[in-house]
């Protein structure tokens, strides 16, 4: 069995987490506080900066069923869940 490895998308920074959220859909963030949206072919989306509340992200994670994040908040000693649309 052969692999093929191919770039989705391109200068996303520091990425910390990926969860997958449909078909070419994808959620990353990084440990500053930045949740986007990409997908193959386009720019980044922003979705979530938690840096004003000091806020860190780090390896995200995503109920697809109930289209909910959940960001660990690193210093803040815990998780925070937030629903998507």
């Amino acid at each position: 069995m052969t692999l093929e490895v191919s770039t989705l998308i391109e200068n996303t920074g520091s990425i910390d987490g990926i969860e997958a959220i449909a078909h070419n859909t994808y959620l990353i963030s990084d440990w500053m506080g930045h949740i986007y949206e990409v997908e193959p072919g386009k720019e980044k989306k922003l979705l979530l900066d938690t840096t004003p509340i000091k806020k860190n992200a780090a390896d995200i994670g995503y109920n697809r069923s109930e289209n909910i994040l959940y960001v660990p908040t690193f210093f803040k000693n815990g998780v925070t869940a937030y629903k998507l649309n």
